[in-house]
């Protein structure tokens, strides 16, 4: 069960609509899991154009055009085995929201919404990535070990909830 962080608490609806849209989402992906995901326009599309992996895996031909979403460059990687077709940096998290969440899993819903908020304020990132989509397949690069709690989930979920995203 989620329990509310502390800075939804209370009456800031910007961030309880942040949170409502966050849960909603992991719903839809519990759903469209279960349902077969590619029965939805919505799912299908995902699945079809926005691919996350972990930098350290090889490249492949479907991963399309490839995005690396860390601020910094990934430990003990070269250019050519990245492959990376863009570094963008600008989308990652901030320095200080990074140091904070130090990758730890209790703070992982409070990450989320910090992260979103600082998502939504980053408008040209965001816009850049919703017009990469639109044109083929993209792969968000990151270099993160833990796989189930890092920002390059909180940038997928951000986008597929963005009105420009098709």
């Amino acid at each position: 069960m989620y329990h509310l962080p502390d800075k939804v608490q209370g009456n800031n609806i910007a961030h309880s609509f942040l949170f409502v849209q966050i849960i909603m989402y992991k719903i839809y992906m519990i759903c469209c899991n279960v349902c077969n995901a590619n029965a939805y326009e919505w799912g299908h599309q995902l699945a079809m154009s926005l691919r996350l992996k972990r930098v350290y895996e090889d490249a492949r031909p479907e991963d399309g055009f490839r995005i690396l979403v860390d601020r910094l460059w990934p430990r003990g990687l070269t250019k050519e085995h990245v492959r990376a077709d863009l570094w963008l940096k600008t989308i990652a998290p901030s320095p200080t929201l990074r140091q904070w969440f130090a990758h730890d899993p209790e703070k992982w819903i409070r990450f989320q919404a910090r992260y979103t908020k600082e998502l939504s304020n980053n408008d040209e990132a965001v816009q850049q990535l919703i017009t990469r989509c639109q044109h083929g397949n993209i792969t968000l690069l990151y270099a993160a070990k833990d796989t189930a709690h890092n920002h390059a989930l909180v940038i997928r979920d951000y986008l597929v909830a963005q009105p420009g995203f098709q």
